[in-house]
């Protein structure tokens, strides 16, 4: 099958390999153009873009797909199906209906619920225990199009966002490469979503992963699990930025600290920083202080013991 495919981030990488790798025909690959990124604002190429261009397949990246002549340069590729994982932006009816058989997208939720652009970070926010990856046929809504399929998975208690859109996203490939063949030879139908179910999700931005120690322990727990790898959750010490990279809960009344308050405890033989909050305590296990690397709770302890007794801005 001729597939033209659409997709940005390092998360749609593997759906690009899983079609080349089942012997599909790449002819050509649409994703974001390259933008500055790193403390010399060079230009950096997308995942997608940098793995196509690996293997041999030419990319696009157009400012927007409205323009007539991004148009006509999907239409020379003569692609038989779009293919859609993590691109970024809302497509025009234009582009989704110039292949005989329209356009797929890997949505990682269970649709109708989390449409929009931060479902993943949204569930784990929400505090949900279940997810899951949908496969569906595309329309010129956000998210809306009717579901081709759809599978449930569980959410770590722990797990990142980093991990968990990774798995989806391998899974999903999965599942839709395993019914391109049934979807082109009309052998599957897809479902309309329930409006009445539908939520959605909004854009992370860059201050919602400020820390805010009035907060319960868990809530900020979710937080520093949904918003990594960005924006990250952070707070300020002794006027540098601190991420905090990896935390756990603290249960069971094991320590006692006040809110903003971070004290250095023992626990399991390592050193600990423990975060008071609103409601409980935080174990920051992996934290990085701005221009230096990711480090271990018992490392940074060892390298800044001044950090014991902080009160973190409320």
């Amino acid at each position: 099958m001729r597939i033209f495919f659409l997709g940005t981030p390092a998360y749609a990488v593997p759906v690009l390999a899983t079609l080349m790798d089942a012997g599909h025909q790449l002819v050509g690959v649409g994703t974001q153009p390259d933008r500055e990124a790193g403390r010399g604002r060079k230009a950096q190429a997308s995942a997608v873009k940098e793995f196509a261009l690996r293997k041999g397949v030419s990319v696009l990246e157009p400012v927007t797909w409205r323009s007539a002549a991004a148009i006509a340069s999907v239409k020379r590729l003569e692609p038989d199906i779009l293919v859609v994982a993590s691109y970024g932006k809302i497509l025009p009816a234009r582009l989704l209906n110039l292949p005989p058989l329209g356009g797929l997208n890997i949505h990682p939720s269970l649709l109708p619920l989390y449409r929009g652009p931060s479902p993943v970070a949204s569930a784990i926010l929400a505090g949900e225990r279940v997810t899951g990856v949908t496969v569906m046929v595309m329309d010129e809504g956000m998210d809306t199009g009717p579901i081709l399929d759809q599978v449930t998975e569980g959410i770590g208690e722990n797990e990142s966002s980093t991990s968990l859109t990774q798995r989806l996203f391998e899974i999903g490939a999965r599942r839709l490469v395993s019914r391109l063949d049934l979807w082109a030879d009309n052998k599957i139908s897809a479902r309309p979503q329930d409006e009445t179910q539908a939520t959605y999700t909004q854009s992370l931005k860059k201050d919602d992963g400020e820390v805010d120690v009035h907060l319960s322990a868990e809530m900020l727990q979710r937080k520093v699990r949904a918003l990594n790898p960005w924006p990250g959750v952070y707070t300020t010490w002794e006027g540098r930025r601190l991420k905090i990279l990896e935390a756990s809960l603290l249960t069971g009344g094991q320590v006692e600290v006040p809110a903003g308050v971070v004290r250095v405890r023992s626990r399991e033989s390592k050193g600990c920083l423990v975060l008071g909050t609103g409601d409980g305590a935080l174990a920051l296990e992996r934290v990085q202080l701005s221009g230096k690397k990711p480090v271990s709770a018992r490392d940074f302890i060892a390298g800044h013991q001044a950090i014991d007794g902080a009160k973190l801005p409320s």
